[in-house]
């Protein structure tokens, strides 16, 4: 079929949940080839990740309105897959087609609202069950009998479905469509493992797990681990397969939790970056054993033909273990024990691959089919004429249609309305309302990110004392006032103990607000946060608070809080550094501290507390505000009484190592959506005489000083005359001008300064990244934070032969000016639209967020058995 249609899905994607991704990614694949013309349109918890990873459009799951415009306007309405119909964490049925819908009033009201608008709905390989509700299971029951068409991935929801009296007869037992997910070649799974800098050559155990019954099973999976390393020589890696705050879904937790109960914890690692479905199952394609607790972590390693084990905390897992044939390796979670995990194990390294995988594979053929057979539609039920009377009487779906739409229903369906008595029409009289799109979680402070200028100072923060004599006064006057954190206040003659109480009332009211947080994070005073400079540790502290952690961030008076705590992002907060505050937030008990050498005296007030010391800097650039005395005290103390120690850079952890063996490199991240999720518009109005034309863009942002090679650019746009080229940065030093014929050339233009907000726009256009510095010791030590940015934002990279680029396998590294100018057009012609580079740009790009950073440290924390 290849007319043009609209199609609007409806399921669990957009959370950052793996398995339902890989079900959302074969879904896609079936909608495709049967309708390769269609505009398809995905509701989503974060619609721009949906957009940039699946090629679709996009909708917020709480922009109802939004929805029901799409509605009006689809051809044809996808509800699936996954174990959507369940009421494991119950919903409220009053918010059924509110932006405050959930669980399977969500679900439910998509089936209603493809029946409102008279649209054919496919329900697709979907799960049912539990339903330990009456509620759920009248809305369950709502749905499937609106729907044109419908399969379920078991025999199981087939009889529960039947149980709950919908009429089964045209619905088809199909299998879950994660057993049709393609899986990638080894050196997928290679590649991710250089970069998370795992080592090679052992045997490899995956695992997976969830949050689930409060860890009470974490110890027995943790012991078996500790003997299948011993039994196996192997080494552990965690594979989480849901990257969310929210305590139930916060994978990267739950392996923390086994981690820290390991006693060969050394030989574990956890996946910490933000990979996609394909490079997940890829690293457990690539392994020789998986212990899988996610269902749709065992369905994949049964798919690559890896031994496969399922704890089984959802009877979901075990009828996927039925059918695939392997029952016996399947561990009731309720009844776990190292034990039966190692039996199972080894069982399942004797068994081989399972026959029964195929069948299943053809199985889910069945859900293809579902998305092109169109049944009648079904009659209304009393049930359901009850349910559209509550929500046109007490919600008011929000479009006009819906008041004729109301008359007509109540013209075809008399009696059934008179019987439950529903005025129908006070619907007239309400306002018409769009629900606008709100993420409520969504970081506020991007406008006060880093300006082009203020990425220098990262840059000059790198270059620390290894400048040459001629540009080290430059340097100087550009780093200075970096830091101005105080030492702690001296402890008052008398404190006052009313203020000291209402501090104390403070801080317990956020610790009751957020009580089932992944842990505390307490950072001592640092640099402020209403600073047009936002750096390492508002990055690291915003990080934090994504994995689900709260965090507590000291700023001093001058950030205008006054004397209480502020909310500033989701579970973070900042507190003033007052005499009263520090006596509260030094009774927070065993809190995570991420420290600085010119703050690690603070720790000193915390109560039991679990540090980490972040070397990212000389100690010399921190002297515009302390004696160098003071930070060579505090330093020896830092490398000496730190749980964990790290080197933002690499000669920084040179400087640690010879005392701290342990210590390993901590680099800078990368906010990796606000560059990946960019939605293409309108280009901005300083190129867009230029932008998506015929010739290449050659982009840099940055600062434009004298470490640049200005012959190599003109070189570059001389020799390359079809192309263009945009620097985009402040001129700190003068050096423009002092190379004006480079930019008189009529190739290339200077853009001057932009935002940080707008930046994505602009590397968007861009064919071509590039960081075309001078080669030297100075630029050698530079990895600039650039770097992961223009890889996030999918653009291949040229860069001279710097050593800390050349680290990066993504990264095209020219060995001199010729080579540069034949790699330039190499890439722009060639590796800009080449799929697998791309992929490998993204993919080193999600191995160096800000989140990843902060997982490797939650990490070391665990090992050193401190957590």
């Amino acid at each position: 079929m290849t007319d043009h249609r609209r199609i609007l899905v409806c399921g669990y994607y957009g959370f950052a949940n793996t398995g339902d991704e890989a079900i959302l990614a074969v879904l896609l694949s079936d909608l495709r080839a049967l309708h390769p013309n269609a505009d398809i349109t995905v509701m989503s918890g974060r619609p721009s990740a949906t957009r940039g990873d699946h090629g679709v459009e996009a909708l917020h799951w709480q922009d109802v309105s939004g929805m029901i415009a799409a509605a009006d306007e689809a051809d044809l309405m996808v509800l699936g897959g996954g174990g959507l119909f369940q009421d494991h964490h119950g919903f409220d049925e009053d918010q059924v087609l509110t932006p405050r819908h959930g669980g399977i009033g969500y679900y439910a009201g998509f089936a209603l609202l493809a029946r409102l608008t008279e649209t054919p709905l496919a329900i697709y390989g979907v799960g049912v069950g539990p339903l330990n509700t009456e509620v759920g299971r009248r809305w369950t029951r709502i749905a499937f009998q609106h729907a044109s068409s419908a399969t379920v991935r078991d025999e199981k929801s087939l009889d529960l479905l039947a149980e709950i009296g919908v009429d089964i007869s045209g619905i088809e037992v199909t299998a879950d469509p994660a057993w049709a997910l393609p899986i990638a070649d080894g050196e997928t799974a290679s590649s991710i493992l250089a970069l998370e800098e795992i080592p090679p050559g052992d045997m490899t155990i995956t695992v997976s797990v969830r949050p689930w019954d409060e860890y009470s099973w974490a110890q027995e999976l943790a012991a078996a681990l500790d003997r299948l390393i011993s039994d196996l020589d192997a080494r552990v890696l965690f594979v989480p397969f849901q990257d969310s705050p929210l305590p139930h879904e916060n994978d990267p937790h739950a392996s923390v939790e086994v981690l820290r109960r390991m006693e060969r914890a050394d030989r574990a690692s956890i996946i910490r970056g933000g990979y996609s479905v394909e490079e997940r199952a890829a690293l457990i394609a690539s392994s020789d054993l998986l212990v899988g607790m996610r269902l749709h972590a065992a369905i994949i390693g049964l798919v690559a033909e890896v031994p496969t084990v399922a704890l089984a905390y959802d009877s979901k897992v075990t009828l996927a273990m039925t059918d695939a044939e392997r029952p016996q390796l399947c561990c009731p979670l309720k009844e776990l024990s190292s034990d039966q995990i190692v039996l199972a194990a080894r069982a399942a390294l004797d068994l081989g691959p399972s026959p029964a995988v195929g069948n299943l594979r053809d199985r889910t053929a069945g859900n293809r089919h579902v998305l092109e057979s169109r049944g009648p539609l079904r009659d209304m039920t009393p049930e359901t004429v009850t349910a559209i009377g509550k929500l046109l009487t007490a919600q008011a779906i929000t479009r006009s249609e819906a008041v004729s739409e109301a008359k007509r229903l109540r013209a075809e369906n008399a009696s059934l309305w008179q019987q439950h008595e529903y005025d129908v029409m006070s619907y007239e009289n309400l306002e018409q309302q769009r629900q606008e799109l709100v993420n409520t979680k969504a970081v506020r402070m991007v406008d006060a990110y880093w300006r082009a200028r203020d990425n220098m100072r990262n840059t000059v923060r790198e270059l620390g004392q290894k400048a040459p004599p001629s540009i080290r006064p430059m340097l100087k006057k550009l780093a200075g006032g970096y830091q101005e954190a105080m030492k702690p206040p001296e402890e008052p003659e008398s404190a006052d103990p009313q203020a000291v109480k209402a501090a104390e009332d403070e801080v317990r009211e956020v610790l009751e607000r957020h009580s089932h947080v992944a842990g505390i994070i307490v950072y001592p005073p640092s640099i402020g946060w209403n600073v047009s400079l936002f750096q390492r540790p508002q990055q690291m502290a915003l990080a934090f608070a994504k994995l689900g952690y709260l965090v507590f961030y000291g700023v001093d008076a001058r950030e205008g809080i006054g004397e209480g705590i502020e909310p500033r992002a989701e579970r973070l907060y900042l507190y003033p550094v007052s005499w009263a505050m520090m006596e509260a937030v030094g009774q927070i008990p065993d809190p995570i501290t991420v420290s600085y050498v010119y703050n690690f005296s603070w720790t000193k007030k915390l109560t039991d507390p679990r540090v980490i010391f972040e070397h990212i800097d000389e100690l010399e650039v921190f002297t515009t505000t302390h004696t160098i005395e003071d930070l060579s005290d505090w330093y020896e103390e830092a490398i000496e009484g730190a749980e964990v120690v790290v080197g933002s850079a690499r000669d920084l952890l040179e400087a640690v190592r010879p005392r701290r063996p342990d210590a390993f490199l901590c680099p800078n991240g990368v906010d990796y959506r606000h560059f990946a999720d960019y939605a293409e518009g309108e280009p901005p109005k300083d190129i867009a005489d230029i932008a998506g034309g015929e010739r290449p863009i050659i982009g840099y942002y940055g600062a434009l000083a004298e470490w640049v090679d200005y012959p190599l650019i003109a070189k570059s746009a001389t020799e390359l005359s079809d192309f263009e080229f945009v620097f985009i940065g402040p001129d700190y030093d003068g050096s423009i001008k002092a190379h004006t014929e480079v930019f008189g050339l009529p190739n290339v233009r200077w853009l001057e300064v932009k935002g940080y907000a707008e930046l994505p726009a602009y590397l968007h256009y861009f064919d071509v990244a590039t960081i075309p510095f001078v080669v030297s010791e100075v630029t050698h030590s530079v990895s600039p934070i650039k770097l992961f940015e223009y890889m996030a934002g999918g653009r291949p990279v040229v860069t001279p032969n710097l050593r800390e680029c050349a680290y990066y396998e993504a990264v095209q590294v020219a060995t001199d000016a010729n080579d540069y100018v034949a790699k330039l057009r190499h890439a722009a012609l060639e590796l800009r639209h080449n799929p697998e580079h791309q992929a490998l740009l993204r993919r080193t790009a999600r191995a160096n967020t800000w989140e990843m950073r902060v997982g490797t440290l939650v990490d070391a924390l665990a090992r050193s058995g401190r957590l």
